[in-house]
């Protein structure tokens, strides 16, 4: 059973679950084990342990540059961070209303695609990624009670004129309308 959790706990980081969210999927067990489970404890810490195993494998980071890869043709890329499969573009793109990097979705997905070489905005899935790795990247600025600041654009449209948001003060998801600004970051698959 233990091995059976512990996998559990891998595709769960996979799909993009916080380890909070991984241990709540335990919360309601039994704390007693019986004759064909382990008690609670022992299906919390092998969860946890698929979990972070996952972490470790698909989210090594090391800062590399793009010219690493096939370099950009737009020489505002800079320094980049590696995460996974993923590269992320540490600096912020563009200004609007005076506030750097806040764009509404539609332009925000044009931002990074200008960038050429496959650029884009992050999936939700790879923003959480981004959020989990939000100090290797920069991100570091995010602490009021309140979030401002805080929400970041994902490509996953939520139907008809609303996107994914993620909250990097708190790592919530939220569905947004397009036609907010909103921060971002450009990432590419390596």
């Amino acid at each position: 059973m233990q091995e059976a959790d512990k996998f559990a706990g891998f595709i769960l980081y996979k799909l993009g679950a916080s380890i909070t969210e991984v241990k709540q999927c335990y919360s309601n067990l039994p704390r007693a084990g019986s004759s064909t489970h382990p008690p609670k404890s022992a299906r919390i810490a092998a969860v946890s342990s698929g979990y972070y195993d996952a972490k470790r494998i698909g989210a090594s980071v090391e800062r590399t540059t793009s010219s690493i890869n096939t370099p950009s043709r737009n020489t505002n890329v800079g320094a980049t961070v590696r995460i996974g499969r993923l590269e992320v573009m540490i600096k912020k793109l563009g200004w609007m209303d005076n506030k750097l990097g806040w764009m509404t979705w539609e332009d925000a997905k044009k931002a990074c695609e200008a960038l050429g070489d496959g650029w884009r905005l992050p999936t939700k899935d790879e923003l959480n990624i981004l959020y989990e790795n939000m100090d290797k990247i920069g991100i570091t600025w995010i602490t009021n009670s309140n979030c401002e600041g805080a929400p970041f654009w994902s490509s996953t449209d939520a139907g008809g004129n609303f996107a994914w948001i993620q909250f990097f003060c708190t790592g919530k998801y939220h569905k947004m309308g397009k036609d907010n600004r909103v921060s971002f970051r450009a990432v590419r698959s390596i």
